[in-house]
């Protein structure tokens, strides 16, 4: 008699990353939130208003883990998982009320005044430790690298913060040229606008108000290619920058100058 022939294995189920993450997700949301208070859940004291920011970010991430989409039970979450104190002020706000979720936990952070100070602290902060640096020059890598870290490692806090109202990429970029000697901060200014006639440069920029058009992380390249050339343009650039439209340069020119090309970055370059 002829040995049957074995039937064939099932097929192993393969998921990519994503979804085994949504099916992880799913299953999690047939389950319960975690209990206000135990080991792994957030929490926020109103004795430490500057942690809203973090915890709202972490409630975000617990909502996501266990499937809460519903706008009404993250609003009854968000004060679950604070203090009383916080928990009875916050459900007696009229975007708790009425309000939908996002516009609840805009409203929040407003009713603390220390937050608005503590952003103001990391700008002092920010300023302080920016008193280090003086006129750097083009030719000096090391401090405007030095700089750069400095840059970075404050703003990207700075500009996350959800309780910031006046602080933009544009006015950092503005600070972080107050501390490069008058021909760096020029010549950066020119290599950010030469960038940006380029492609890449024009789908970047496309849409900024004109008194506010660059970002402070492209400031920061565009010094560290001025440092990093030595020269900072090519031959058909120059002619670029020394054509009729940015030859002689005052404010006076300026101000008389009608063409919207050269309005964006001239009133940059007469700063």
């Amino acid at each position: 008699m002829p040995n049957p022939v074995p039937a064939p294995e099932p097929a192993a189920m393969r998921f990519t990353p994503e979804q085994l993450e949504a099916f992880l997700r799913s299953a999690r949301g047939g389950s319960k939130m975690p209990r206000p208070g135990s080991r792994d859940a957030p929490r926020f004291s109103s004795v430490d208003p500057k942690e809203l920011p973090r915890y709202i970010e972490r409630m975000e991430d617990v909502f996501k883990d266990y499937g809460v989409t519903d706008g009404e039970k993250k609003k009854k979450y968000i004060c679950d998982f604070a203090d009383a104190v916080s928990a009875e002020e916050w459900k007696s706000m009229k975007t708790y009320m009425e309000g939908t979720y996002d516009d609840f936990v805009t409203a929040l952070p407003k009713r603390y005044g220390e937050l608005r100070h503590h952003k103001e602290g990391s700008l002092l902060e920010l300023k302080r430790e920016l008193r280090s640096f003086k006129g750097i020059e083009s030719d000096d890598m090391s401090q405007v690298l030095a700089l750069n870290r400095t840059m970075q490692r404050h703003t990207h806090k700075l500009l996350r913060d959800p309780a910031n109202l006046s602080i933009t990429s544009g006015g950092l970029a503005k600070l972080y040229l107050e501390y490069l000697s008058p021909t760096f901060r020029q010549a950066v200014k020119q290599a950010w606008m030469v960038w940006q006639t380029t492609p890449d440069g024009q789908a970047a920029t496309k849409g900024r108000r004109v008194d506010d058009p660059w970002t402070v992380s492209e400031i920061m390249e565009s010094a560290e290619k001025v440092a990093a050339n030595g020269q900072l343009f090519e031959e058909e650039e120059v002619e670029l920058i020394s054509g009729p439209l940015f030859k002689n340069l005052t404010k006076d020119t300026v101000k008389k100058e009608s063409q919207p090309e050269f309005l964006t970055v001239a009133k940059l370059l007469v700063e």
